[in-house]
C-alpha cells in the first residue's frame, strides 16, 4: 500500500506514549568491532563466489578487496584507541565494562578516526546496492533456470550485507560528528565484554530526545496528527511528552475523565517501613516478610518489580510454598506465563506474577485474574542509563534541574501505568500496596500522589515486618 506525501496526511497515533522511545531507537546505531571485523571476513568469501558465477565483474572483487584492507587495519587501530578509556575510566564489573562519553562529546582523535571509517563503510554500502542491481537485472533478464535460482539465493544475502554496512556507516556517522550545542546531543557509549574465548567491544549512538528528528521527520510534514493512550500527561501535565516528541507550540491537549470510581473500586495502600529503597538489604528483607501477610487470602496478584536482582531475591528468600505460588516472568514466553496465570485462578489457585517494567503495561487482568497489584518502589529511571546520564546532563546545562524536570515526571508516569494493571473494567476492583514510603515523606512524592487517580489511601503496619 503506497501512503501519499505527509501534507496530505492525517496520522493517528494510539499508545503514542511509545512514539519517542520508537523515534529514538530508529535513529539509534551499534556495532561490535570483532563482530564486524569477521564479517568482512566472511564476506571477502560471498564476494569469491559471486565471481565465480559470473555474477559480478572483476572490478567488484578488487573494490571489495581494496576497502577491506584499508577496514581492517582501522577497525583495529580504533579497537586499540578505546582501551585506555576502559583502562583508566570505565566501570568495571567483572569482565564487562561500560564507558559513556559525557555529554556525549567523544576525544577529537577518536571523532576523527570514525570519520575515516564512516567513509569506507559508506563506500562499502554503495558497492553492495551495485552488486544487488546487477543480481536484479539478471532476475529479470536471464531465461537460464539454474542460474535465475542462484541469483535468487544471492540476491537477499547481499541485500543483508547492504543494510549492514549501511548500518555500520551510522554508527561511524554518529561518532564522526560534533553536536550541534544549542540542541540536545547524541548519547555516545561503549561497552567492553570478555569471555573465554574472546573480547568484543561494541560502539552505541542514539538521540537522547526525538524531539529534532519527528519534528523534521513528521511534525512539521504531516497535515495534522491524533495522538492518544490511556496514559499520555504525567503530574497533571503534558510537559513530559512535549520534551520527548518535540510537539509544536500549537498543539492541543485534552485529558478525558475515566468512568472509573476509583476511591470505591481500589485502595492504594503504603506500609509503614522504616526504610528506602536505596537501603536494598532492609527493603528486600521488608517486602519478603510482607508478601505472605498481604497475600494469605486467595487471590490472583501481579508483583512489579524495578530491578530483576531484587526480584530474584525476593523469590528466593520466600518460604517454599509461597515460591510455588509464584510465577516468575524469568521462567516463561510472557503470553505462556499469563495463560499458566488464568488456569491457575479457574482452578481456585492462588497465582502471583512477579515482572519487570514490560509487566507494566500492556498486561490486560480483568476481574479476578488481578485483585491485588504490588510495586516494589517508585519506578525511576535507571540512574547510569547512559541515555538518561547525557539527557541529564544537557537539561542541567539549561538551567534546569533534571530530577523535577524528567525524572519525577517520568517516574510519575511510570507508576501511573502500574498502578493502572488493577482496575480493567468498571467493575473490577482490589487494593494496590507500594512499597515506598517517599511517597508521603518526600515532597516530590507528594507530588507523584497527587497526579495518580483518586485511591482511597491507606497506611499499615506489617506484623514482624
Amino acid at each position: 500500500m503506497i501512503l501519499p506525501e505527509p501534507a496530505r496526511c492525517l496520522y493517528i497515533f494510539d499508545e503514542a506514549h511509545h512514539l519517542p522511545i520508537k523515534s529514538n531507537n530508529h535513529f539509534a546505531a551499534s556495532l561490535r568491532i570483532r563482530s564486524i571485523r569477521a564479517w568482512l571476513e566472511r564476506t571477502g568469501d560471498l564476494i569469491a563466489q559471486l565471481l565465480a558465477e559470473d555474477f559480478i565483474p572483476v572490478d567488484s572483487q578488487s573494490s571489495f578487496d581494496k576497502l577491506q584492507s584499508i577496514l581492517q587495519p582501522r577497525l583495529e587501530e580504533y579497537w586499540l584507541m578505546l582501551q585506555p578509556i576502559f583502562l583508566n575510566e570505565g566501570e568495571i564489573r567483572d569482565k564487562h565494562s561500560r564507558y559513556t562519553f559525557p555529554h556525549g562529546i567523544l576525544p577529537p582523535e577518536i571523532r576523527d578516526a570514525a570519520g575515516n571509517l564512516f567513509s569506507a563503510f559508506s563506500q562499502l554500502a554503495g558497492l553492495f546496492a551495485n552488486i544487488a542491481e546487477e543480481l536484479k537485472i539478471e532476475l529479470e533478464e536471464t531465461s537460464d533456470l539454474s542460474r535465475k535460482e542462484l541469483a535468487e539465493q544471492f540476491y537477499p544475502v547481499i541485500g543483508y550485507a547492504q543494510r549492514h554496512a549501511e548500518g555500520s556507516a551510522s554508527l561511524w556517522l554518529a561518532y564522526s560528528q560534533e553536536d550541534d550545542l544549542t540542541k540536545p546531543p547524541v548519547a555516545r557509549w561503549m561497552t567492553y565484554q570478555e569471555d573465554d574465548t574472546q573480547i568484543e567491544t561494541t560502539l552505541y549512538a542514539s538521540p537522547v530526545l526525538a524531539a529534532d528528528n519527528l519534528s523534521e521527520k513528521l511534525w512539521e510534514q504531516c497535515a495534522g496528527a491524533v495522538l492518544t493512550s490511556a496514559t499520555l500527561s504525567s503530574l497533571g501535565n503534558f510537559n513530559l511528552l512535549k520534551l520527548k516528541a518535540g510537539l509544536p507550540e500549537s498543539t492541543f491537549f485534552l485529558s478525558i475523565p475515566s468512568p472509573f470510581d476509583f476511591g470505591r473500586a481500589a485502595s492504594l495502600t503504603v506500609p509503614n517501613m522504616g526504610c528506602e529503597p536505596s537501603d536494598i538489604e532492609s527493603h528486600t528483607a521488608f517486602i519478603v516478610a510482607a508478601l505472605p501477610h498481604l497475600l494469605s487470602e486467595p487471590v490472583a496478584a501481579l508483583m512489579l518489580f524495578s530491578s530483576r536482582r531484587q526480584m530474584v531475591d525476593v523469590i528466593e528468600r520466600l518460604p517454599e510454598d509461597f515460591q510455588n505460588m509464584v510465577l516468575c516472568q524469568d521462567d516463561y514466553q510472557k503470553a505462556q506465563l499469563l495463560q499458566y496465570h488464568r488456569q491457575r485462578v479457574d482452578q481456585g489457585l492462588n497465582s502471583f506474577i512477579f515482572g519487570l517494567a514490560s509487566f507494566a503495561e500492556g498486561v490486560d487482568l480483568p476481574g479476578r485474574y488481578c485483585e491485588h497489584v504490588l510495586i516494589a518502589k517508585i519506578p525511576f529511571a535507571v540512574p547510569d542509563d547512559p541515555i538518561e546520564m547525557t539527557l541529564s546532563a544537557w537539561i542541567e546545562q539549561q538551567g534546569q534541574n533534571p530530577f523535577m524536570t524528567l525524572a519525577v515526571p517520568d517516574a510519575a508516569f511510570r507508576l501511573m501505568q502500574a498502578s493502572g494493571r488493577l482496575l480493567r473494567s468498571e467493575s473490577d476492583f482490589g487494593r494496590i500496596t507500594l512499597f515506598d514510603e517517599r511517597l508521603f515523606t518526600k515532597r516530590y512524592g507528594k507530588q507523584i500522589l497527587a497526579s495518580l487517580p483518586p485511591y482511597r489511601q491507606e497506611r499499615i503496619e506489617i506484623p514482624d515486618a
